[in-house]
This record gives structure tokens, sequence and C-alpha cells, in this order.
């Protein structure tokens, strides 16, 4: 299962940055039993293109601060990288694009099958969205979520490359029962949390993009064994973890 897990984590990073092989899918590969959403609905939420292709999900903390996984972007240019508002679909004929100015991938970040840790990225855009309202969501300080229902939302891919936004409520998991699930695979540590494991899940594509509990950022989706897999959760960023890092790097 070890094997399974480097597999799909380097996988995704391949589906991020190979447009050709994104189009060449032929099934969904969105969020798993999720349902269409209104990025009105979300004014947090972007969508992060690499090469103007749709790579990953994003989400403003606040007008041009924004957080995604950093396998989003540590090994791509910050001139390749723009950030989409304003469309819950990913044409762009009613979205605003914006460049992004700079990218802070966490330095201490393991792609390596024993430790996919600290998946997290800051990235700064060079201006507000002008004509899209972004509300930034509130940033998790230390509460423990585990029981309640967390939202995920992203755009996926759908083999035509017009993905759109989609949403999911997902149970977060308690840590013990998350570490339980991938002990023999990975080294699930405290910056990480899971949710899901009932037949839904977010997939390719949705890498990056939020975990909210109202308007409050509590992940960021990272990695999981497959999609919507039973009693696989998807494994999310804990953000409350991060909350001194962000501060450093954003003075948020």
């Amino acid at each position: 299962m070890a094997s399974k897990i480097r597999n799909l984590f380097l996988c995704k990073i391949c589906i991020l940055s190979a447009a050709s092989y994104a189009a060449s899918l032929s099934v969904p590969l969105t969020i798993v039993n999720g349902t269409s959403a209104n990025v009105s609905d979300y004014p947090y939420v972007a969508l992060l293109r690499i090469q103007d292709y749709p790579s990953c999900g994003a989400t403003f903390i606040s007008n041009t601060t924004l957080l995604t996984a950093a396998h989003c972007v540590q090994t791509v240019d910050s001139q390749s990288l723009t950030i989409q508002v304003g469309s819950s679909v990913t044409s762009e004929n009613s979205s605003e694009i914006i460049q992004v100015q700079s990218k802070i991938p966490h330095d201490l970040f393991c792609s390596d099958a024993q430790c996919i840790d600290y998946d997290i990225a800051v990235v700064t855009i060079v201006s507000a969205p002008q004509n899209f309202d972004v509300v930034p969501v509130k940033l998790n300080e230390d509460r423990d979520e585990a029981g309640t229902l967390g939202t995920v939302l992203g755009w996926g891919y759908d083999g035509a490359n017009e993905g759109e936004l989609h949403k999911l409520e997902v149970p977060i998991k308690d840590n013990a029962e998350c570490s339980e699930v991938y002990y023999s695979d990975v080294n699930f540590s405290e910056r990480m949390m899971c949710a899901g494991g009932q037949g839904g899940d977010y997939c390719w594509g949705d890498s990056g993009g939020p975990l909210t509990v109202g308007d409050v950022l509590v992940g960021i989706a990272a990695w999981s064994s497959g999609c919507g897999e039973d009693n696989k959760p998807g494994v999310y960023v804990n953000v409350s973890k991060f909350r001194s890092w962000i501060q450093e790097h954003t003075g948020i």
C-alpha cells in the first residue's frame, strides 16, 4: 500500500504539470460524490493555474494572499502560475485571471511516501481581484474539529478540461483514527488531519483546495490512497499547526 500512496501522490504532481495527460482522461476526476457549487457562495476559493492549465485549488486568507499545497507549486516558476477567481467553471469567459507574484512552499515539505508532510505553501498575487468580491477565510487557531462536518471544494478535472466547482460535506476524523488507517503507509503526523472515508473525497485537481468549517479554514487538501474509497479518508494539512509559519510569511 505504501507504493500505492506514493504512486498516487507522484501521479497527482504529474497530472498537475502535464496538460496532455489530463486532457487524455476519459472519466471525471473531480470531487467524488460532490454536488455543484456556486463560487459566489464561497468567496474565498480560487483556482490555481499552471501555464494557463487548471491545476489545484487555493484559498484566500487576504485579498492578495492565498494558501495552497506545497506540491502544487514547489517545482513551478512563479511566472507560470496564475490565480483564477469569479467563475464556477474553469473556462475563462466569466472569470478574472491574476498573475502570481511569489510563492513560498514550506522548506520542510517532503514528498517521500514515508513523510508526505509540511505540504503547505503561501501564494501572493500581483493585485487584488477587481471584478470579484473576495471574502478571506479565518484561520483555525487550535480548535479540535474532530466529529464535525467540514466542506471540501474543488474544480477537479473532467476530461474535457472544463471542470465545474463541486462541494462535499465530509466528517472530520480524530487523528488517532487517521493514524490507525495509514500507520503502515506513512508517518502520520500532528500536522495532518483527515476527513471523509465514506465514499466521498476530493480527487486529482482538487489538491490545495480548502476544507472549511463555516468560514474557518481547518485543512488544505493534500493526499489520499484513492478517490473516495470507503474507509480511506482524504488527508489534509492541519492549518492550526502552521499558524506561526503563516504569520511569519504573511503577517496574517
